[in-house]
C-alpha cells in the first residue's frame, strides 16, 4: 500500500532545501492529487508555471491542478502540451486518457491510452485506462481482456518485489515464499507456485515444524502433481498422508484428494505415470530455476 503521507512529507523536506527544483515536481503533483491537496497543488501551479512553462512536468503539474478542480479540457490541454515537448512521457499520455474517460470520450481516451501503451507495454494504468474506455462504448470483451491484462502486469510487478524481498531475507523464512506461490497462481504459473509451495513444506520438515505450518502448502503441490501437470503422484500421495493423519484443519481436503490421488494411480498404468512425468519439467528442476532467478533478479 502507498504511504502517500509520508512521500508528501519527503518532498515538503525537499523543497525547503530546493524550493524550485522542478526534477519529479510531476511526481509530487501526482501524490498532491490523489490526496487531494488542493491548496498545495494550486500554489505549486501557480508557482512553477511562470519560471519553466515548456518543461514536460510543469506541465502534467498544471494539468493536475486543473484536473482535480473538475476542468478537464483545460487539463487535457496542459497533458497534451506535455506530450508534445516529450512524445515519451508515459504519465502525461495516460493522465490524458484519463481526463477524456471522465468527459465520456472513450475514442479519444483510447488513443491517448494506446500512445501511452506505445511508450511502455508493461504499465498496467495505461492497459486499465483501455478497459474502461472500451465498457464506456459498451465493447465488454474488450473490456475485459484489457482489465485481464492490467491485473496481470500488476501481479507482475508484485511478482517482482517479493522476489527483491526475498534476497536480502532469512534463507528459513517462508511468508514471503508463501505470497509468492499465491500470485504465481494467480498468473495460472502451477509449476512456479508449486516450487515456491515445496520449499515451504523443505523447510518446515527440516525444522521439525507441525504439519499444520505447511499444510496449505502441501494440498497446493499435491493438487499441482495431480492435475496441474507434474505428473508425480507418489509425491502427492506422500504429502496427503502426512496431512490426513494430523490433527490438521485440512485434514477433511486431504483426506479426499488422496483418494482422488491413488485412484488415479490405479487408473494409469505406472509406465504411463513415469513417460507423463518424464515429459514434463520436474518439480525440483521447477524450484532449482526459481532459486536461481532469485540469485541474479
Amino acid at each position: 500500500m502507498h504511504d502517500f503521507g509520508n512521500a508528501e512529507a519527503q518532498f515538503k523536506k525537499l523543497r525547503a532545501i530546493d524550493p524550485y527544483r522542478i526534477d519529479d515536481i510531476d511526481v509530487y503533483s501526482n501524490i498532491l492529487y490523489v490526496s487531494e491537496n488542493r491548496l498545495e497543488l494550486s500554489k505549486l501551479a501557480h508557482e512553477f508555471l511562470p519560471l519553466e512553462k515548456d518543461r514536460p512536468e510543469i506541465c502534467c503539474l498544471v494539468g493536475n491542478h486543473y484536473s482535480l478542480r473538475g476542468e478537464h479540457e483545460k487539463a487535457i490541454k496542459y497533458f497534451r502540451r506535455a506530450t508534445q515537448l516529450d512524445r515519451t512521457y508515459l504519465s502525461a499520455w495516460t493522465l490524458m486518457g484519463h481526463e477524456y474517460v471522465e468527459m465520456k470520450n472513450s475514442h479519444a481516451a483510447i488513443e491517448a491510452y494506446r500512445k501511452a501503451v506505445d511508450v511502455n507495454r508493461k504499465d498496467f494504468r495505461a492497459w486499465y485506462g483501455l478497459g474502461q474506455a472500451y465498457e464506456l462504448l459498451g465493447m465488454h470483451q474488450y473490456a475485459v481482456y484489457y482489465y485481464q491484462h492490467a491485473t496481470a502486469l500488476r501481479l507482475r510487478e508484485a511478482i517482482e518485489c517479493m522476489k527483491r524481498a526475498l534476497l536480502g531475507a532469512d534463507p528459513r523464512e517462508t511468508t514471503i515464499h508463501i505470497r509468492l506461490a499465491r500470485l504465481h497462481a494467480d498468473l495460472e504459473e502451477f509449476m512456479e507456485s508449486a516450487a515456491y509451495h515445496q520449499r515451504v513444506i523443505d523447510v518446515c520438515t527440516e525444522d521439525n515444524k507441525p504439519p499444520m505450518e505447511y499444510a496449505a502448502s502441501s494440498l497446493n503441490v499435491a493438487r499441482y502433481h495431480a492435475f496441474h501437470g507434474g505428473g508425480d503422484l507418489a509425491h502427492a500421495k506422500e504429502l496427503m498422508e502426512v496431512i490426513a493423519a494430523s490433527q490438521c484443519a485440512e485434514v477433511s481436503q486431504a483426506a479426499d484428494l488422496l483418494k482422488r490421488i491413488k485412484l488415479l494411480m490405479t487408473a494409469r498404468p505406472a509406465g504411463e505415470v513415469l513417460a507423463q512425468y518424464r515429459k514434463g519439467v520436474s518439480l525440483a528442476d521447477g524450484l532449482g530455476e526459481v532459486l536461481i532467478s532469485n540469485k541474479w533478479a
